[in-house]
């Protein structure tokens, strides 16, 4: 029986050992392709975003923030901004209203700005343009600190004026065009909600408008149904005098995302990548997606209702100076990972400069439009972000309403001379051609040569050469939208040495076929059978699908491992 037992323990000793090889064997070679196929890096994503199917349509997707109010129309000519907003394909906007400058006594409405939000309200439905109103400041005579001078700073001491005043702009403008309410802006601030951040006061106002707007009916607008946002959080939320917890969490408890359809926050940084791109470059994407993880359990839309960067020359307190060049680099980069981080919908700040007067410098100057002049001209003043996101649009295909971006089952990265620290995007466009926009950090080398893992591309032609007999023909390019620029422009050789030069300013290259060699319609994506906990929205890249996970390898090992004991007990 010892020697059994002895001859035993050898033989699983001897079957242990092969098992181990194997093992090591697998999850080096699962380590390999994750890491080298970037299934589990930062940096490299397509879109994989469930709540709108894995494709955005730019004109649904893209909207600004629109200070016509501030305007006098007599001396501002709104249809140049209405047509630069329609060469973007921009048909949503977010426009603020200030409650104090409405109604500044009770019941007494100002004419002057009913007047410019009538005119302004008039242009946007004749041009099909949906609004966004939020609206915010608390007017004297409902302050709840009407002695100080930023008394509009301070919540009302009453939700019921606040309520009639919303059931108003309803009534006034929901047949044209006004499609969301947001309940308040930046609530987490003391400069919005003094004297200091209030979750619960705030819980209270958004469940009151909440729930009379639900029961709320009106013969003008009896088929349209309002959707209630609540409040924009600047940034990620966070709380200055609750030491920088974020307020969504303080939230949660008191069941405030049960009062509205839309939450939102507004990401502003430095730059596109976070505030300290030198230490880390994926600091803003590592921390959006771990708000996107805890918004979407609760099943709502997620907004950026803010983003953009200034363009102001002094005082840099607030924000570092960045050129008129620069500012379109970084609205191109945000918007790219904003896609990608599945934001339901995204309103840039803001499609012009605001009037100097009433407004910090650093706000006067976030435009993609000049508008500082005295009088308008009739040509478009655009700064170079406008220009440039113009450009994009053309390029990529997308400047029609109908044209959409797409997921791609595979991803396009780099294979040789990977400069690290990147970010990139695959997508298709409803053309059928292959998108990947690109750059990398400031810490690597610029204009180094990689060459590209092109599998994507050669798994379109073996798909289409199943159905055709034809040659095929693949063009590719690529295109600097700032400088309007195409770089590279040519037929495809050998798609194993498709090379582009490493940037740290953004580039976007397409892959064209012939337009008879391949369907129009984008190919499926890959499903992934891994869920991540508590979350409908984790783009590709923020985790490693079952495919190649060495989970699934220890698994294995496992399973092997009770079958060979069970063999041997058997023997």
């Amino acid at each position: 029986m010892q020697k059994k037992q002895q001859s035993l323990i050898i033989i699983m000793l001897h079957n242990s050992c092969s098992i181990f090889f194997i093992f090591f064997l697998y999850l080096g070679i699962s380590c390999y392709i994750s890491t080298n196929g970037h299934a589990a890096s930062l940096g490299h994503y397509t879109l994989s975003c469930p709540s709108f199917n894995n494709s955005i349509s730019f004109s649904e997707w893209f909207g600004t923030n629109l200070p016509f109010i501030f305007y006098d129309p007599s001396q501002y000519n709104y249809d140049v901004f209405i047509e630069g907003m329609k060469q973007l394909n921009i048909s949503h906007v977010r426009i603020p209203i200030h409650w104090s400058v409405l109604e500044p006594q009770n019941g007494i409405l100002e004419p002057t700005y009913v007047s410019r939000l009538d005119f302004t309200m008039d242009k946007l439905s004749k041009a099909n343009i949906s609004s966004l109103f939020f609206i915010a400041g608390s007017p004297k005579w409902i302050s709840s600190n009407p002695s100080a001078s930023n008394y509009d700073q301070y919540p009302p001491t009453s939700v019921e004026p606040f309520i009639l005043r919303v059931k108003w702009l309803l009534e006034r403008y929901a047949m044209k065009g006004l499609e969301i309410i947001q309940i308040w802006n930046e609530v987490n601030l003391p400069s919005f909600w003094a004297p200091m951040e209030d979750p619960q006061a705030y819980t209270h106002l958004l469940n009151a408008t909440f729930t009379e707007l639900r029961n709320f009916t009106h013969s003008s607008f009896s088929s349209h149904v309002i959707q209630i946002a609540m409040s924009g959080m600047a940034y990620f939320s966070e709380m200055p005098y609750h030491d920088m917890n974020p307020m969504f969490y303080s939230l949660e408890p008191l069941g405030a995302f049960n009062y509205c359809d839309i939450v939102s926050y507004h990401p502003y940084y430095n730059t596109p990548e976070g505030n300290i791109p030198q230490q880390n470059v994926y600091d803003f994407e590592i921390k959006a997606q771990l708000a996107q993880q805890f918004l979407s359990k609760f099943g709502k839309k997620i907004y950026a209702t803010e983003w953009g960067w200034s363009t102001y020359a002094s005082d840099f307190s607030e924000q570092p100076f960045i050129t008129l060049t620069q500012q379109a680099d970084y609205i191109l980069k945000r918007l790219i990972m904003l896609m990608y981080l599945c934001f339901d919908r995204v309103y840039q700040f803001a499609l012009f400069d605001f009037p100097p007067v009433g407004f910090s410098t650093r706000d006067t100057y976030y435009g993609i439009f000049n508008a500082s002049t005295s009088a308008m001209p009739n040509s478009l003043p655009g700064k170079p972000s406008f220009y440039a996101l113009r450009n994009f649009l053309n390029f990529i295909g997308n400047q029609h309403p109908h044209n959409s971006l797409h997921s791609t089952p595979k991803l396009i990265i780099p294979k040789v001379n990977d400069p690290g620290n990147m970010h990139s995007f695959t997508v298709q466009n409803s053309n059928g051609d292959v998108l990947w926009m690109y750059w990398t950090s400031m810490n690597s080398s610029n204009n180094q040569s990689m060459t590209l893992d092109t599998s994507l591309i050669k798994d379109i032609l073996n798909q289409t050469m199943n159905t055709s007999s034809t040659s095929i023909v693949v063009t590719f390019s690529v295109y600097d939208p700032i400088e309007n620029v195409l770089e590279a422009n040519g037929i495809v050789e050998d798609l194993n040495r498709v090379t582009v030069n490493v940037h740290t300013t953004f580039r976007v290259a397409k892959f064209s076929f012939s337009k008879s060699m391949i369907n129009s319609s984008p190919s499926p994506p890959k499903q992934s059978s891994f869920k991540p906990k508590d979350s409908k929205r984790v783009s590709q890249a923020a985790f490693t699908t079952w495919d190649y996970h060495p989970l699934r390898f220890g698994f294995m090992f496992i399973m092997i491992v009770l079958t060979q004991v069970l063999i041997l007990l058997e023997q």
